[in-house]
C-alpha cells in the first residue's frame, strides 16, 4: 500500500491501542500520518486528527510532556482551517492550558483560560500562583468581583490586596490545579513583595520568614534569589531597593522630596510639549 492509503488504517490502528491504554502507541500511530494522506480518513479533519494526538499524549503526563508541547504546536499550524468549529478550537486551548501549567508557566495558562468559557474559576486559580507582575494584577482584579461563590474567593481577595498568602491558601487553591503538585514556596515571590511595602529595610532572616520560608541558609539563599530575580524583573525598583551583603538585609530607599519635584515638572512639561504639538497639526 501507499503512504497515503494507509491513514485510515493507522486511525484503527492506534484505536486498538487505545483500547488497551497504550497511550504513547496509539499517539505515534497517528503522528504517523501525513497531511496528505489525512484526507484520506473519512469523517476526520487534520486539525482533528492534531487534536486528538494531544489528547493521546496527555494520558501520560508528565511523562511525555515534551511530546504533548510538540504535539500542540502541531495542532496550532492546522487548527486555523477548523476556526469556526469551536468546541474542537476549545478543546485544543483546553489541553494547551494544562500542558503550560506543568511547564509551571502559571500566567500563561491563566491566559489561555481565559480564552475558554465558564473557565475564569481556573485561570483565577492559575493567576494566583504565578509570579508577581502587571499582567497578574490586572487579571486579578478582573477576576474578583467574579469570586463572591468560589471556594477561594477569600484567597483570592488577599492576592488581589496584596495581603499574605499561606499554606491554608495552596489548599483551597489545590481542587481547581488539576493534578498538578505545588509546593508552597510558589508563593514566595509574592510574600516577599507584601513585605517589602512595609518597610524601608528588612533583615533577610526575618523577610525569609515572613515570605513563608524556614529561617536557615537554604531558606535565606531562597528569599535572597527571588528578591534579586523580582528587582531583574522590573517588579522591585531597582533604582531604590538593594540587597547589602555585609549587614544581610534588605533596603529600600523612598525617593527624595527634590527628586520627587523635579519629576513632576518634567513631567509636566512633557505633558505640555504634547497638548502644544496636537494643537498646533
Amino acid at each position: 500500500m501507499w503512504e497515503d492509503e494507509l491513514g485510515p488504517w493507522r486511525v484503527l490502528l492506534a484505536e486498538q491501542y487505545e483500547s488497551l491504554s497504550r497511550w504513547r502507541d496509539a499517539a505515534q500511530a497517528l503522528q504517523c500520518i501525513t497531511p496528505h494522506a489525512a484526507r484520506r480518513i473519512p469523517h476526520m479533519s487534520l486539525a482533528q486528527l492534531c487534536v486528538r494526538v494531544v489528547q493521546l499524549w496527555l494520558h501520560d503526563l508528565p511523562s511525555h510532556l515534551a511530546e504533548a508541547d510538540q504535539a500542540i504546536k502541531r495542532a496550532n499550524s492546522v487548527i486555523h482551517d477548523e476556526r469556526d468549529n469551536k468546541a474542537l478550537v476549545h478543546e485544543l486551548w483546553s489541553y494547551q492550558a494544562r500542558v503550560l501549567a506543568m511547564q509551571h508557566k502559571f500566567m500563561e495558562a491563566a491566559t489561555r483560560y481565559m480564552d475558554l468559557p465558564h473557565a475564569d474559576i481556573h485561570a483565577a486559580a492559575y493567576a494566583i500562583i504565578s509570579p508577581p507582575s502587571a499582567q497578574r494584577t490586572s487579571m486579578l482584579t478582573h477576576l474578583a468581583p467574579k469570586a463572591s461563590a468560589w471556594p477561594f474567593a477569600q484567597t483570592l481577595r488577599h492576592a488581589t490586596e496584596g495581603r499574605f498568602l499561606r499554606q491554608g491558601d495552596l489548599d483551597a487553591l489545590a481542587p481547581f490545579l488539576g493534578d498538578l503538585s505545588v509546593q508552597p514556596d510558589v508563593f514566595v515571590e509574592h510574600n516577599v513583595c507584601v513585605a517589602l511595602s512595609f518597610f524601608s529595610s528588612v533583615p533577610l532572616s526575618r523577610l525569609t520568614r515572613l515570605a513563608g520560608l524556614e529561617a536557615n541558609d537554604h531558606g535565606i539563599q531562597a528569599c535572597e534569589a527571588a528578591v534579586a530575580h523580582l528587582l531583574s524583573q522590573g517588579i522591585l525598583p531597582k533604582n531604590t531597593c538593594w540587597i547589602d551583603q555585609v549587614t544581610q538585609a534588605v533596603y529600600l530607599d523612598a525617593p527624595s522630596a527634590e527628586a520627587d519635584r523635579e519629576a513632576r515638572i518634567s513631567a509636566s512639561l512633557q505633558a505640555l510639549d504634547a497638548a502644544h504639538a496636537r494643537l498646533t497639526t
